[in-house]
């Protein structure tokens, strides 16, 4: 007797175009901290498309250009951002910065210093007389697109010339030179994006604190980034599409079952799997579905030898769905039906209801990895050095070859 088997292994990767970022308040500041080791929180009104660089610095605006004597960093991330989502960069901080500085960090994406060298390298947020600018630009000192500034002083006021910025809705502007600022109102964005702004810029919907010493971690509130709101609903999104990967669909005839399995590179973005299996007409049928993508695999009960055809969908977040290629497993008639014992098991196995002498196993792991091999005896497989988990045995003599499964347990 002979048994075919079809393994095949199917990598994609699907990557995307995305709308830009386009105009003022696409996002908003809803944090600023000048105190320790300082920082910014903002937040995106709609989304933000993989690989987007925003740039920020608190350079002065002189209403045609920047001056010098502070600093620039950039912020991007390589997946889109959703609308709703508060980004929070912090370790501003770092003096007179060097080629050996350390980089600002954030809770979302990746922060580097646009510029360490003089006289751009001096760092950290004031806190008196400081603005803190956002916008989209061809380089760090040239900007295209402004987004959203945030002042601790009226003194700022007045250099927005050129920007665009207007004071109250995409320009927030303190008069109070205090340390810690945190946006306190509701987080849920307005039916419109201007009523938004214009809640966000309204400084009666923030509180501050002030003081010698750090304010942003003496437990009063508010400290930073500990009572920055986290996220948004009901904001202006135009639906991220999200960079789905397949990493492998496979398949493989075990006992009398056909075992599927696959893998995502991201499954946390995945909104539901589902796999089929053709009809022998025209058409694939559901054998399972989920709406948790983390599960990976599926046993399917053969009732009769034959062409066995598979095929993996699943669905985005935005609920486009999207389909595998198509793996076959021709499974052959068998003489006889072979178990392992015991199964689960430990220390050792054994075969039995074998028509033919085994001369030689292989033991794989399911991403179809060999880690054992040898020549069967009647005392049976070792199982030392073999971990907990599921695996493959292949068992061939002078006439035939059978594919197992079974389980190893602590």
């Amino acid at each position: 007797m002979k048994k075919l088997l079809y393994f095949f292994i199917l990598w994609i990767s699907v990557n995307y175009s995305y709308a830009q970022l386009t105009a003022l308040g696409d996002i908003m500041f809803v944090g600023m901290n000048a105190d320790g080791v300082d920082g910014v929180a903002f937040l995106a009104l709609v989304d933000i498309p993989a690989n987007t660089t925003i740039y920020f610095t608190d350079n002065e605006w002189t209403g045609t250009s920047f001056n010098t004597n502070e600093s620039y960093f950039q912020w991007s991330h390589t997946v889109c951002v959703p609308a709703g989502t508060v980004v929070i960069v912090q370790n501003i901080n770092q003096g007179t910065l060097s080629s050996t500085s350390l980089n600002p960090t954030a809770n979302i994406g990746t922060v580097v210093w646009s510029t360490t060298s003089s006289p751009n390298n001096n760092s950290g947020i004031a806190n008196s007389d400081e603005c803190v600018y956002a916008y989209l630009g061809s380089s760090y000192n040239t900007p295209t697109t402004f987004l959203s500034a945030i002042a601790n002083s009226s003194t700022y006021g007045g250099v927005i010339t050129g920007t665009g910025l207007t004071v109250g809705s995409t320009f927030i502007e303190f008069t109070n030179n205090h340390d810690v600022f945190v946006y306190n109102s509701t987080n849920t964005c307005e039916a419109t994006q201007a009523a938004t702004l214009s809640k966000i810029a309204n400084t009666t919907n923030w509180i501050s604190q002030d003081g010698s010493g750090d304010q942003s971690n003496d437990g009063i509130y508010p400290d930073f980034p500990t009572h920055v709101i986290t996220s948004f609903t009901g904001c202006y999104t135009v639906g991220c599409t999200f960079p789905i990967q397949l990493s492998y669909f496979t398949g493989i005839k075990l006992e009398n079952t056909n075992f599927i399995q696959w893998q995502f590179e991201n499954p946390e973005l995945i909104k539901n799997v589902q796999l089929s299996v053709f009809d022998g007409k025209s058409d694939f049928i559901e054998l399972y579905y989920s709406n948790f993508s983390f599960q990976n695999h599926y046993r399917h009960t053969l009732d009769t030898a034959g062409r066995y055809l598979y095929r993996l969908s699943w669905q985005d977040r935005n609920g486009t769905v999207y389909y595998s290629n198509v793996i076959e497993i021709i499974v052959l008639r068998e003489n006889s039906s072979p178990t392992i014992f015991p199964n689960p098991a430990r220390e050792k196995i054994w075969i039995s209801g074998l028509s033919n002498n085994i001369t030689i196993y292989q033991i794989y792991d399911t991403q179809g990895q060999r880690i054992s091999e040898g020549t069967y005896s009647p005392s049976g497989i070792d199982l030392n050095g073999i971990g907990i988990g599921l695996y493959i045995i292949r068992c061939f003599s002078n006439k035939d070859n059978h594919t197992l499964l079974f389980t190893v347990t602590d």
